[in-house]
């Protein structure tokens, strides 16, 4: 959902149905002796992934909290490879917005200890991670889909709660580049992120639409009020007919 706020905002007839995350597993770290503290980072940039990306709409909404305007802080993306890490750690970029992977595979490699966390962004932020988007039309034309759709998510959301180890070693037979103690980590911090809910605070979801639509350049009066944006009657249906049939995860 996060990556489809910016469409929305510029009048694609998007809807976002359900939020799996509402505490980013993001952190902003320093590896610069200098820059110990969030005051510390005014005039720097901070490397993340892509322009946009929610590693960078948490950090602006948590520096906003903070009194920093939209220029203070720059950001700098590098995609998501190797790259991005040894910018932050040995390049000239030492200071980053790191997710929960990175922060093990750096622990991992021995150069964690060089750097300081200088905000956990997880107990800072409310914003929309993961989730559902899809068309207005898919809800309200092929609303039986929807709800089968977000079913199947829901079910996966309670099977990692249920059986973590055998999340993770489902994962890991996925992605085996990525240790089985990483990826356990991420997903403990996810499990302890995951809204059950599947909803957000209209309020929350406001202060980001209205963030990025001041960062598209949009005056207040020409961004979408949250309401117009959420639907979250399609995950409450989804968990409705769950309960109804009596489904529980199994091994």
């Amino acid at each position: 959902p996060a990556s489809a706020m910016s469409a929305i905002l510029k009048g694609a007839p998007l809807k976002v149905t359900l939020v799996g995350q509402v505490r980013p597993n993001y952190q902003i770290w320093s590896f610069d002796p200098a820059v110990t503290k969030i005051e510390d980072l005014k005039g720097k940039s901070l490397v993340i992934i892509s322009r946009g990306d929610s590693q960078e709409m948490s950090a602006r909404l948590f520096l906003r909290s903070r009194g920093f305007s939209n220029d203070d802080v720059g950001f700098n993306p590098l995609g998501p490879g190797a790259a991005r890490l040894a910018a932050v750690t040995g390049g000239p970029q030492r200071y980053g917005v790191l997710l929960r992977p990175d922060i093990a595979q750096l622990k991992q490699m021995g150069v964690l200890a060089k750097g300081v966390m200088i905000a956990d962004l997880t107990k800072l932020v409310e914003m929309q991670m993961s989730g559902i988007v899809t068309t207005a039309k898919e809800v309200t034309e092929h609303r039986d889909r929807s709800i089968k759709f977000t079913r199947a998510i829901r079910k996966g959301q309670a099977y990692m709660r249920t059986f973590p180890a055998e999340s993770v070693e489902i994962v890991h037979k996925r992605i085996p580049t990525v240790s089985a103690d990483a990826i356990r980590d991420d997903l403990d911090g996810s499990v302890k992120d995951q809204n059950t809910a599947g909803s957000m605070s209209l309020t929350a979801a406001a202060k980001e639409l209205s963030l990025r639509g001041e960062l598209l350049g949009m005056t207040p009066d020409k961004i979408m009020p949250a309401e117009k944006v959420y639907d979250f009657s399609v995950v409450a249906d989804a968990d409705r007919a769950l309960k109804a049939s009596g489904w529980k995860p199994v091994k």
